[in-house]
């Protein structure tokens, strides 16, 4: 359609005629070409916000991404609070837990995830959520076994529901995933666990701790690796611990 339009002037992509995708300018192009090429994308240090208005031709003054719970998805929040008795926290931490089948190297690993969960089973005043869809069924049914003071919400939530339940937190441990974004737009306080995507692409809004290993393999954007170890399992629970603790006593 946009190579079709009579207009005069025409940002982002159209295709030429051979059917391929053509940018428009130099700001289409520096986009174009981090996606065919991983020199381009892991030298990036733009955000991805950044960058799609440089290429609509745009002044970008970092406005935040937003998410409004209605009335009825805060009574759904409020009596899940009321239902669990999570007023009893001073804190609460919120571990979203998967990633898409698509990016498993997204995912922080489950043992990991269980030492850091054994860190706080002593600390009475901070609360555990887990949340996820339902590929994340078993897993967090399995370290709501492991350790019973953690409370899962549950993998069956309605996509309203699941922002409703993560509004409920102060502290959001996740990958690169919706659960982020969403996190981001609840402005909440976020630790984002980085390997194969790019941590620079990501808006911080000042609420976001990126943490990711030291490897010149990072920003891959590989499904899969099989180097051993890799970038996931390089970020230790002990760091992730050190940084929750801080944002804890904040």
């Amino acid at each position: 359609m946009a190579s079709l339009v009579k207009a005069k002037m025409k940002y982002g992509f159209i295709t030429d005629s051979q059917g391929n995708v053509s940018p428009m300018d130099e700001a289409a192009s520096g986009w174009l070409e981090m996606g065919a090429f991983d020199h381009r994308k892991k030298a990036n240090r733009r955000s991805y916000q950044e960058i799609l208005h440089d290429i609509c031709g745009l002044e970008y003054q970092r406005d935040e991404i937003q998410l409004f719970l209605s009335t009825e998805e805060k009574e759904f929040r409020n009596s899940y609070i009321q239902q669990h008795n999570l007023n009893r926290f001073k804190k609460i931490i919120g571990l979203n837990t998967g990633a898409s089948p698509r990016w498993k190297l997204k995912q922080w690993h489950q043992h990991h995830l269980e030492a850091l969960i054994s860190s706080f089973s002593s600390d009475s005043e901070t609360g555990i959520l887990l949340y996820g869809g339902p590929d994340e069924k078993e897993r967090n049914k399995s370290l709501r076994e492991k350790f019973p003071f953690v409370i899962d919400t549950g993998t069956e939530n309605t996509l309203r529901q699941f922002f409703a339940l993560l509004d409920i937190s102060d502290i959001i441990l996740t990958g690169d995933t919706l659960g982020l974004h969403a996190a981001a737009a609840l402005k909440k306080q976020v630790i984002c666990l980085f390997g194969p995507t790019s941590s620079a692409e990501i808006e911080d809004y000042g609420r976001i701790t990126k943490v990711f290993p030291e490897m010149e393999c990072l920003v891959c954007y590989k499904p899969e690796c099989d180097f051993k170890p890799n970038c996931m399992d390089l970020i230790s629970p002990a760091h992730v611990e050190s940084v929750l603790r801080v944002l804890i006593s904040k």
